[in-house]
C-alpha cells in the first residue's frame, strides 16, 4: 500500500476515535449479578458409532475460570417421544449411557435440577452422505499474499428432495524427525483462494474459520464436485506426512451452531490492516436449540478419508 494512502486511514481511524471517545456516558453495570449466570449449558452431540455423553454445567460470571461442571442434575433420554433411559453423572459434569443412536430416529433430553430452570432439546441422527472419490493437487498455485496451496477436489452426492447439511474438516499428520513424536495439525484450511460457489453461498469463507460448512440449497440432488484449498508447509513435504478429510452429514442444529461460532470467534479475532489491527466490533449471537438454557444438541455422521498425495 503506498505511504500515502496508509497515513490517510490511519488519520481517519484516529479521527474517528476521538469523536467517538469524546461521547460516552458511564452507566455502571454489575457484571457478576446477572441473571445468565443462573443458566445451564448442554453440549452433546449424537453419533451412531459412539454411546451417548453429554456435558452440562453453568454460565460463569466475569470473575469466574474455566467451567463449572454441574453433576447432581437428572437428564432423561428419549427416542422417538418413548423414554429410554436416565444418564449417569460422573464429577466432571459428564453424562453418558452406554445406548448407541440409530439413523434416522428422533432424540430428545429433558433435564432437571432443583435450582435451575428445566431445559429440554430435540434432534435426530441424520443418515449418512458418503464421498465416492477424491483428487489431490499438491501445487494448486500461490495466493497473493505468496503462500503455495494445494487443492483437494470431494465427489459426492447429495440426496434429493431434502435439505442437507455438511461439514469438512480438513488435518494432517506427520513424524517430527528429531523427536519422533507425530505431530497434528488442523489450521492448514485455507479459505483465502478458494471461489467454490457452494462454500461461497453458506459464508464459511468470509470468517477465516478452519473448517468449511454448507447446506445443499445449490445442488439438491446433484452429483457435485468441491474444491478445498490447504496451506502448504514444510510438513507437507516429508516423507512420512499423512493428509486427511473428515467429511460429516450433519443436522440444521449442528449446521447453524457452528456457523454462528466461526462467526463470533472471528469478530473475536479482529482485521489485520498492514501493521494495524482493527476490531470488527461487531458481537454475534451464538445459535443454541436448547430450551430454557445454552448450548447445542444434536446429531452427525462423520467420514474419514486419507487423501494419496
Amino acid at each position: 500500500m503506498p505511504k500515502k494512502g496508509l497515513i490517510k486511514i490511519i488519520n481517519i481511524i484516529f479521527i474517528s476515535f476521538i469523536t467517538l471517545s469524546s461521547c460516552y456516558h458511564l452507566t455502571p453495570v454489575d457484571l457478576n449479578n446477572s441473571a445468565e449466570y443462573n443458566t445451564l449449558v448442554i453440549n452433546g452431540l449424537l453419533n451412531p458409532n459412539d454411546s451417548i455423553n453429554l456435558f452440562l454445567h453453568k454460565v460463569n460470571s466475569m470473575e469466574e475460570i474455566g467451567f463449572s461442571p454441574i453433576s447432581d442434575a437428572s437428564i432423561m433420554l428419549f427416542e422417538d417421544n418413548t423414554y429410554l433411559c436416565d444418564l449417569d453423572p460422573d464429577s466432571t459434569g459428564n453424562y453418558k449411557s452406554d445406548f448407541i443412536p440409530q439413523y434416522g430416529k428422533e432424540y430428545q433430553i429433558e433435564i432437571e435440577h432443583e435450582q435451575y430452570e428445566s431445559l429440554s432439546a430435540e434432534t435426530h441422527l441424520p443418515f449418512p452422505v458418503l464421498v465416492d472419490s477424491t483428487l489431490f493437487k499438491k501445487n494448486a498455485g500461490t495466493s497473493f499474499l505468496g503462500d503455495n496451496y494445494s487443492e483437494t477436489t470431494i465427489y459426492f452426492t447429495d440426496p434429493p428432495n431434502e435439505v442437507n447439511y455438511y461439514e469438512i474438516i480438513v488435518f494432517c499428520t506427520w513424524q517430527d524427525w528429531l523427536t519422533k513424536d507425530v505431530a497434528y495439525d488442523n489450521d492448514i484450511y485455507f479459505p483465502y483462494t478458494m471461489t467454490d460457489p457452494v462454500l461461497s453461498n453458506s459464508g464459511c469463507l468470509d470468517n477465516n474459520s478452519n473448517f468449511a460448512y454448507f447446506s445443499d440449497e445449490l445442488i439438491d440432488g446433484q452429483s457435485y464436485s468441491l474444491n478445498i484449498h490447504t496451506l502448504m508447509n514444510t510438513a507437507m513435504m516429508s516423507s512420512n506426512f499423512q493428509y486427511f478429510v473428515c467429511f460429516k452429514s450433519v443436522t440444521k442444529e449442528m449446521y447453524l451452531y457452528h456457523k454462528s461460532m466461526t462467526n463470533h470467534l472471528y469478530h473475536q479475532s479482529g482485521l489485520a490492516l498492514e501493521f494495524l489491527i482493527i476490531d470488527p466490533g461487531n458481537p454475534v449471537n451464538m445459535y443454541s436449540n436448547i430450551e430454557g438454557g445454552l448450548g447445542i444438541f444434536a446429531g452427525y455422521h462423520d467420514q474419514l478419508i486419507e487423501i494419496e498425495i
